[in-house]
């Protein structure tokens, strides 16, 4: 994948991370799931997604029942277009839970 940097205000403004919140060159978004169980298979699928897009999120299990996803480019120092793919596959991800 060719990674094409997005600056901060750019990726605010984009429709596919209106849930996200964009600051310091990250993006981030917490989901609430319904028990652990749930949040297990919700990692999972991100996992799967993540491999299949070589781009991986950090990932931080909150108590209760939440999972905060957080990420952004290494190789470009801060936001990309990897960062919005893998964003818009996670919130299709989270349609399913």
């Amino acid at each position: 994948m060719r990674y094409v940097p997005l600056e901060d205000e750019a990726a605010r403004a984009m429709p596919e991370l209106a849930s996200w919140t964009v600051a310091e060159k990250t993006i981030s978004r917490e989901f609430r799931l319904r028990n652990f169980a749930v949040i297990a298979d919700f990692i999972r699928d991100v996992i799967e997604a993540s491999e299949r897009l070589n781009h991986h999120p950090e990932l931080d299990i909150r108590y209760p029942n939440a999972v905060l996803v957080r990420m952004s480019t290494h190789v470009v120092g801060g936001l990309s277009n990897a960062d919005v793919t893998l964003a818009t596959e996670i919130e299709s991800i989270a349609q399913r839970y």
